[in-house]
């Protein structure tokens, strides 16, 4: 009689867990929760050579690497023109980037990161709407935006801020010049070690000098899960990254390198948020550790045939991440 009862409690306990697996659906809103946000303080250096202090709001998930990020630039010098409290209003479709939720010229060139809005020029959620990006000095590193003409030639069609333009030579000395303070460039690798992988100024069209943020399939993933899943996602995310780039420092300098999510996709044929849909934390854990324990070269270094099966599972899912 007992080892009946054992074992219908076994079946019982499966069905709940793979009924509470079936159930989950991935993140689909426009923004992150509140309960999701965390508002993290930071010191800086500002323009005048002074400590000052700022407050930026993002993903909980991120909190600590986004923290990482802004001490290490405190500590080495890097300049920020201004950090308010970050906290960006809702904004309307087509507005801009999230400076612009701010009334007067200084606050133009506000540091900042969660924004409840959408692209830039569109209507699929910002990164920042998942408080997974941070917009670095905006005046000094601009938004450029673009348009063809029949040709087929691409053209600048705005500027944003509109003052931005003085800093379109990306150069911190230039001959007989003033030093231009605040220039994004230097400060990419920084970023990246935290796991901020994407930055405005790789793109072709739009260029987002001033953006830095983690992949929307990522940050959808994190959204997803509860928090304790996302933080232990993540950590491995960091461990593939850091482990691959010590293996190809050269490669991944010249910025030929994938992300776990991409790499677990090569390994697996199954992105990251369909495998945790489908089987759960476990499973997906299990996958990440074991392309992040010992990741080999076809995994670590960027591989256009292998990206494009990427984008045709993402496709194929039909959500827009």
């Amino acid at each position: 009689m007992y080892p009946r009862l054992i074992k219908l409690s076994i079946i019982f306990s499966m069905l709940i867990a793979a009924s509470s697996v079936l159930a989950k659906k991935p993140f689909d809103q426009k923004c992150a929760p509140e309960s999701r946000l965390k508002i993290i303080t930071v010191n800086y250096i500002n323009f005048n050579g002074k400590t000052a202090v700022g407050t930026l709001k993002v993903l909980d998930t991120l909190a600590p690497y986004f923290k990482n990020v802004f001490n290490t630039l405190y500590i080495k010098k890097f300049p920020i023109y201004h950090m308010g409290e970050g906290l960006v209003p809702l904004q309307p479709a087509g507005v801009s980037t999230s400076y612009i939720a701010y009334g007067n010229a200084a606050d133009a060139d506000n540091t900042a990161a969660f924004a409840c809005r959408p692209i830039t020029h569109g209507t699929l959620p910002s990164i920042h709407a998942y408080g997974a990006a941070v917009d670095l000095n905006p005046r000094e590193n601009p938004y450029l935006g673009f348009e063809g003409d029949p040709s087929g030639i691409m053209k600048v069609k705005d500027i944003i801020p509109a003052d931005g333009w003085k800093y379109i030579t990306r150069s911190k000395y230039r001959e007989g010049k003033p030093v231009h303070q605040g220039i994004s460039n230097s400060v990419n690798d920084i970023f990246k070690d935290n796991g901020i992988l994407r930055w405005g100024g790789d793109w072709n069209y739009p260029i987002d000098y001033m953006h830095f943020e983690v992949y929307r399939d990522v940050d959808i993933l994190l959204l997803t899960m509860t928090p304790k899943e996302a933080s232990q996602y993540f950590k491995v995310y960091m461990n593939f990254y850091n482990t691959c780039k010590a293996h190809y420092p050269t490669e991944y300098a010249k910025r030929k390198f994938n992300d776990l999510s991409k790499a677990i996709a090569i390994n697996t044929g199954s992105t990251p948020i369909d495998i945790y849909l489908k089987q759960g934390i476990f499973q997906l854990m299990k996958d990440a550790n074991t392309v992040a324990s010992a990741p080999s070269k076809q995994l670590c270094l960027l591989n256009p045939t292998a990206n494009k099966a990427f984008d045709s599972i993402m496709a194929l899912r039909k959500i827009k991440t």
